[in-house]
């Protein structure tokens, strides 16, 4: 963080208020107050969902190697609770709220205890500040974009402005680190290959690659990346927990959970760790043919869901009792029945379920300890379904098929039907197949036969060329009767 000194004890996120450490007795708005609630969300996942309490504004160039003065606006009733002992509070820089006022009213002694007198010393800068190095700070951070910019092949090394601007990246991690550390971002934007090593606490930060074909970040065992966001690029090496990537290509990488947003799964063995659960959300394999990706469960500890997937997928390693449940868009999943051993695994969606090995088809029920639940839509499973469905269900209703094929007369017990050519007759007497018949006999004729026009009226014949079948009156384009200029016929 930009402090080397922390002033803020807690946040109140109920009552909207910013709780002083003991012993504070001077703040600046920006530096201080704005600077901790960033580095707080940073590290904490939860607080982004909620607006930013504190924004900063100023330090706009005016010419002359002069810039407006930096000041922090809060947001949405949010207040600063000064410790809660008598003491004199200075407040070095300008602060306002989001309603108009300023100073003063951004501090809230209210809920201090009875007989606790705090003096407010309020003393924002001059209106024009010459340009110091902490008066930088806000014009650097607004040219980083949000984001420290790493190349490290054509980047430079340090820490100075501009270093780690789009225009000027830094070429190396730990530099990038500490730039992030003084602008108070949380993104870096790895432009090429990049390996994240040396043991560096990358914990909350977001990676952005330039694409999926140009960044490749492998990470190693020594980097931190707790509670780390991967974005637009080739992943592979080990996770701490709790990650999340999106838009990625993932090669073999170990120890995942969080959230696998819209990624392609290449070929290699993706490990699940942590004993948490690992949520695979509108991924696909990105292996063509009958090859297919490999999720290694852990062992035990570990749970799975997988939705709309599409593509192969093998499980393998899994020896606990959780549960693992793959919804398929559509693919494959392959079981190794060696290594999976326990626990639930439930298929939906449309797909087969094989054994890995033999490729055995494996339907619902036990193997084992391993409960496969396998209700995917694949030709295997609707031919169970038909197999497996009771006969009763379809042999009482008269005037069915199904009683036709079942009992046909008094007495007639099941599975003494008649034979095929005997339901073959039955179907083409019913009313419907005999019209048919019908139909096709009078095309057959129309196309065969021949036909004449005679008296403005177009005869047809059937194949023996003798038979009348169709008789139709001619009209023109007027409607009067006639055998030129034909525009429409009417069957007599």
């Amino acid at each position: 963080m930009s402090v080397l000194t922390p002033v803020i004890d807690y946040l109140d996120l109920s009552t909207k208020l910013i709780y002083l450490l003991a012993g504070t007795v001077e703040y600046h708005p920006v530096s201080d107050i704005y600077a901790e609630i960033r580095t707080i969300r940073r590290l904490d996942e939860s607080m982004r969902v909620f607006d930013m309490p504190v924004d900063a504004f100023g330090a706009v160039p005016k010419g002359g190697g002069k810039y407006t003065s930096r000041y922090a606006r809060f947001n949405h009733g949010w207040k600063v609770v000064p410790d809660d002992v008598s003491h004199s509070l200075y407040i070095t820089g300008e602060q306002i709220t989001d309603d108009g006022q300023s100073g003063p009213a951004c501090i809230d002694t209210t809920v201090l205890s009875a007989g606790t007198s705090v003096i407010i010393h309020y003393e924002p800068p001059a209106s024009e500040l010459v340009k110091a190095e902490d008066e930088l700070i806000a014009i650097q951070r607004m040219a980083f974009d949000e984001v420290v910019s790493v190349n490290v092949l054509t980047g430079t090394a340090g820490t100075e402005w501009p270093i780690g601007t789009l225009g000027t990246p830094v070429n190396n991690l730990t530099d990038a680190l500490a730039i992030a550390d003084i602008n108070d971002i949380y993104t870096l934007s790895i432009l090429v290959d990049t390996i994240l090593d040396n043991g560096l606490d990358y914990r909350g930060m977001t990676f952005i690659g330039a694409s999926k074909t140009k960044t490749e970040i492998t990470v190693l065992a020594a980097a931190q990346v707790n509670n780390c966001e991967f974005y637009d690029a080739h992943i592979k090496g080990v996770l701490d927990g709790d990650s999340t990537l999106n838009a990625c290509v993932i090669d073999n990488l170990n120890y995942v959970t969080g959230f696998i947003e819209q990624c392609v799964l290449d070929a290699g063995t993706v490990l699940l760790g942590a004993g948490a659960t690992a949520h695979f959300l509108d991924c696909w394999s990105g292996v063509p043919g009958t090859g297919t990706p490999t999720i290694d469960l852990g062992g035990a500890g570990q749970s799975l869901a997988m939705r709309n997937y599409n593509g192969g997928i093998s499980l393998i390693n899994k020896t606990g009792t959780e549960s693992a449940s793959l919804d398929m868009n559509s693919g494959q999943v392959k079981l190794d029945l060696t290594t999976v051993t326990n626990g639930t695994i439930v298929i939906r969606g449309i797909g087969k379920v094989i054994e890995m090995t033999t490729g055995e088809y494996l339907s619902t029920g036990y193997y084992g300890n391993l409960y496969i639940l396998n209700e995917a839509i694949s030709k295997e499973n609707i031919s169970i379904a038909v197999w497996d469905e009771p006969y009763s269900d379809y042999t009482t209703s008269s005037g069915t098929m199904g009683y036709l094929q079942g009992v046909v007369g008094e007495g007639t017990s099941p599975g003494s039907g008649p034979s095929a050519d005997e339901i073959a007759e039955a179907v083409w007497q019913e009313p419907e197949a005999v019209q048919l018949l019908s139909d096709v006999d009078f095309i057959k004729d129309v196309e065969g036969g021949r036909w004449e026009i005679v008296n403005n009226q177009m005869i047809f014949y059937g194949e023996d060329n003798a038979t009348e079948i169709a008789r139709f009156n001619l009209y023109n384009e007027s409607g009067v009767p006639g055998e030129e200029n034909i525009f429409k016929r009417v069957r007599v």
